[in-house]
């Protein structure tokens, strides 16, 4: 009986969800247009994520920080560009790995 429990703990070792998350730093703005100035703010605190997964390593586990800023701004009419922007990496580890961006800051448009 003792050598069934060995697969049963294998399989359960497998499927507990681990997290690693780490800030990825901070930049003046992201932007889709990053060569135009100034910048009037129209709304801040705002935040967007893009995650991805990956299923026993296949898919690509590369999020988009740049759709991350489009999802940050979706909500706000008018907003072309996040500003005093942090940026954030999350891999969440498990039978399935996911790996997210996000973006968080102020949003603005340039003038």
């Amino acid at each position: 009986m003792p050598h069934l429990l060995l697969p049963l703990v294998v399989a359960a070792l497998l499927l507990l969800p681990g997290c690693i998350s780490r800030p990825m730093g901070k930049i003046a703005f992201a932007a889709i247009d990053p060569t135009q100035a100034p910048v009037r703010i129209i709304r801040r605190g705002v935040a967007g994520e893009h995650c991805v997964s990956a299923f026993l390593g296949f898919g690509d586990p590369r999020p988009s920080y740049g759709e991350a800023a489009k999802n940050a701004l979706a909500g706000v009419p008018g907003a072309t560009v996040v500003v005093n922007a942090n940026l954030h990496y999350q891999h969440i580890e498990g039978l399935t790995h996911r790996f997210c961006a996000t973006v968080a800051g102020d949003a603005g448009a340039f003038e």
